[in-house]
């Protein structure tokens, strides 16, 4: 999963402008599914169950989980921010329709992909590329 958000996010980042994602505009799971498989530039992909839509040009990648999951139906909405002179962030949006409990478990599985994506690109800040010059931020 984490590899996902990583590929993803290199293409998010190389196409879309450095903003805060806008508000949720679905209600449902299956609007949102619905609405963005039809979408002209999504790009869908099935892994594991999970169905992932990007939408390069707007920064976003939508997660769909399985019908296996706990949480189903659900889904999260990430964006990578790289607000100017600081490290990028992910903001998150989710609409689940499971029970309180697999919700917020959700969530925190999530967090804690966010969390190690932002490690990972703080990491990459603090490296210099090979060659000595400074790396860019």
């Amino acid at each position: 999963m984490l590899l996902r958000l990583l590929t993803a996010a290199a293409l998010m980042t190389s196409l879309a402008p450095a903003r805060a994602a806008s508000p949720m505009p679905y209600k449902t799971v299956s609007e949102a599914l619905a609405a963005l498989s039809a979408k002209d530039g999504a790009i869908k992909t099935e892994a594991d169950g999970w169905i992932t839509v990007t939408e390069p040009l707007e920064g976003l990648q939508w997660s769909f989980v399985p019908g296996s999951h706990g949480a189903y139906p659900s889904l999260v909405r990430r964006s990578i921010v790289r607000p100017p002179g600081e490290p990028a962030r992910v903001e998150m949006a989710t609409i689940c329709e499971a029970p309180a409990s697999a919700c917020a478990a959700l969530a925190q599985e999530f967090e804690a992909q966010n969390s190690r994506f932002e490690q990972y690109v703080r990491s990459r800040a603090r490296k210099p590329p090979p060659g000595g010059a400074p790396a860019a931020p």
